[in-house]
């Protein structure tokens, strides 16, 4: 009961069950990315249930949190490992999985960033396919392509060409596609392309909720090849965490929960407008975390 009563205080930011908010105040970030911004809600709800007071800096341009983090604006946001290992360490070599995240972890020190940990959620190489083919052709993952590619209408976008990451790593993993036709995606708008006819089965983000309905399913990575590629990790500033050796540890738990389908699945329930955010992470925080 008391564990009960504690996660609902936590959820409506009311220090209480023998916490102190006493220096405890910290400024938590997003970028505009409702993904991100889903994220950043239920690393709230931790950090209050924890004690901490959250000052949240929600839809800020991804391109200067980074830069906030550095000079100490911001205290915390929710990073992508690809993106910093490319975009803030300049790396373009081939690292995976935990020589990567490590790598990483250790270099970020010298932009005043501490990693506090990573999720096993991944904004990675995905691949969904239309529902009814799946079913007719039995379709369940990936390995499941090679067979049934000659059957199948295959539209990508232009990473997965350029990226070694793409379809070199596919046809490396597993094993050579030979599709019926393969073609550059026709609509931004992902999902149209499978809803419009136009491919049975298309290259995506793997968090993408948009592929999680009636009509489209993500194939699983049953060889988990694009699994440890890009994951989310939680990235804090090395000043903040040094005064605060409480929060070494804080998100491990969220890291071990929050997998690529999980996220996919809670930010599918997302009304159209995006506005029950707060809402939905607090379904994800209380169902999964407890």
């Amino acid at each position: 009961m008391k564990k009960a009563i504690c996660i609902l205080l936590a959820l409506f930011s009311i220090t209480a069950c023998g916490f102190s908010s006493e220096n405890k105040i910290i400024t938590l970030a997003s970028s505009t990315s409702i993904r991100d911004v889903f994220i950043a809600e239920v690393m709230s709800y931790i950090l209050e249930e924890n004690g901490y007071k959250v000052d949240k800096q929600f839809y800020l341009n991804s391109n200067d949190l980074q830069k906030k983090l550095e000079n100490g604006s911001i205290d915390l946001y929710a990073g992508y490992l690809d993106d910093v290992f490319k975009n803030i360490l300049h790396q373009n070599k081939l690292l995976l999985g935990n020589k990567k995240y490590q790598f990483v972890k250790e270099e970020m020190k010298k932009h005043n960033t501490y990693i506090l940990g990573k999720t096993l959620a991944s904004s990675s190489l995905g691949f969904a396919i239309d529902q009814k083919v799946a079913e007719y052709y039995k379709i369940k993952k990936i390995s499941d392509l090679k067979k049934n590619a000659k059957y199948l209408k295959f539209a990508f976008d232009n990473s997965f060409k350029e990226s070694n990451f793409g379809e070199e790593r596919l046809n490396k993993k597993y094993g050579q596609m030979t599709w019926k036709s393969a073609s550059l995606q026709k609509y931004n708008q992902k999902e149209l392309n499978i809803l419009s006819g136009y491919a049975d089965i298309i290259t995506c983000d793997a968090t993408d909720p948009k592929m999680e309905n009636n009509n489209i399913k993500i194939l699983k990575d049953d060889k988990k090849v694009f699994r440890d590629y890009n994951n989310i990790i939680f990235m804090m500033n090395n000043n903040y965490v040094k005064q605060h050796k409480d929060l070494n540890h804080i998100f491990d738990r969220l890291g071990r929960k929050l997998s690529t389908r999980l996220l996919r699945e809670y930010l599918s329930r997302l009304d159209p407008d995006e506005t029950q955010v707060g809402k939905i992470a607090s379904r994800f925080y209380i169902n999964e975390m407890h």
